[in-house]
């Protein structure tokens, strides 16, 4: 059967030989940020690639649900030459689809670049059933993920800690926080940044405030700054 590969181990790598196409990434929607964060970035190895949602391809396919084809990459005025500048690549065509969840709901985007051949109905098919596969997998991740952290919680209150920590990072910080005090009420919280966050972050973390958090824990570069621009608490 047609992409028995994608389940067996093979991945992205068999997506890219099925459809003969050069670098496959898969983006994240972050509705909390209003962006789009890559978990899959053939050629990428330290770059996390973020993108506003509405702005360049893979932001307005977030935005609009459509598929978005484009032969000549560089003269489509949606894409953004900086990624390629960076990556040190060249994006000839690009072709992008969203990823929905069981609710129909977008929850990624997917991005095929610089195919070797036209894509056919039947290719088109297949994007569509790998997509759907998609979508779970994102969907699972992020319910393990919920599953794990209230786990821990819950363990520690049983042994008696007095307050409860949680790691945050760009993507899992308002949502993480807001869903610990739905479900466990005003218990004493408070997370760790680390180094985490830059500047850049500062208004992000400022909106944690409303949350009556104990500490924000990160590293000390910035912090002076951040407290004197944002008043921020650490």
């Amino acid at each position: 059967m047609r992409g028995e590969g994608l389940g067996g181990g093979g991945g992205d790598g068999a997506l890219r030989d099925e459809l003969g196409v050069d670098r496959c990434s898969v983006f994240v929607v972050n509705k909390a940020h209003n962006e789009l964060r890559s978990v899959v970035a053939q050629g990428v190895t330290d770059t996390e690639i973020r993108v506003r949602i509405g702005e360049g391809i893979a932001g307005s396919v977030a935005a609009n649900g459509r598929i978005i084809d484009i032969p000549d990459a560089y003269s489509d005025t949606r894409f953004n030459r900086i990624f390629d500048a960076t990556l040190r690549y060249r994006t000839r065509d690009l072709f992008c689809m969203p990823i929905h969840n069981r609710d129909n709901e977008i929850v990624g985007v997917l991005e095929l670049m610089n195919r070797s051949r036209e894509f056919h109905d039947d290719d088109m098919e297949f994007l569509r059933d790998v997509s759907v596969h998609i979508g779970l997998a994102l969907e699972n991740a992020w319910y393990h993920s919920q599953l794990l952290e209230k786990r821990k919680i819950e363990q520690e209150l049983a042994a008696g800690y007095q307050r409860i920590k949680i790691k945050i990072k760009p993507g899992w910080d308002l949502e993480a926080v807001e869903r610990v005090r739905k479900t466990f009420g005003n218990i004493p919280l408070q997370v760790d940044a680390n180094a985490a966050y830059t500047l850049d972050d500062a208004a992000l973390l400022a909106r944690l405030d409303p949350y009556n958090l104990l500490l924000v824990e990160r590293s000390e570069e910035h912090t002076s700054e951040l407290q004197s621009r944002f008043g921020i608490s650490y």
